[in-house]
């Protein structure tokens, strides 16, 4: 992805270029590790943003149709369903036709619900 932007450089630039990217990787993980509350809320945030990127995926590993514009859909369309189902008028909307997709709190949704329906709208 970078030797097109930057061509005509040496390998010895494009092998450190890779170090000083994992390198930036892995602190991101490690500080987002530390700004999490637990591992539930770790796992949780890989739930809702697995399937966002999922369903291209196998789309693109099982139908060879499936376009680079379509893939892009899929997952931005993913991504709005995902910021949709967050909001607090969405979750009120839910909670007064579902109340058991809601927590008792009325705070938030049940897991499952979001996931739910970005696999329904990436799939769509």
């Amino acid at each position: 992805m970078y030797k097109p932007l930057l061509p005509n450089k040496s390998p010895k630039h494009y092998l450190n270029v890779g170090r000083i990217t994992s390198l930036v990787i892995v602190a991101g993980g490690l500080t987002a590790a530390y700004l999490l509350e637990g591992v539930i809320q770790g796992i949780e945030i890989f739930w809702k943003i697995a399937p966002m990127l999922g369903i291209a995926f196998w789309l693109g590993l099982f139908w060879r149709r499936i376009t680079t514009a379509g893939a892009w859909a899929s997952t931005l369309g993913a991504f709005g369903m995902l910021i949709l189902t967050g909001q607090e008028f969405f979750i009120k909307f839910v909670g007064d036709i579902y109340p058991s997709l809601v927590k008792a709190n009325g705070s938030a949704m049940m897991l499952h619900w979001p996931i739910h329906s970005l696999l329904a709208i990436s799939s769509a």
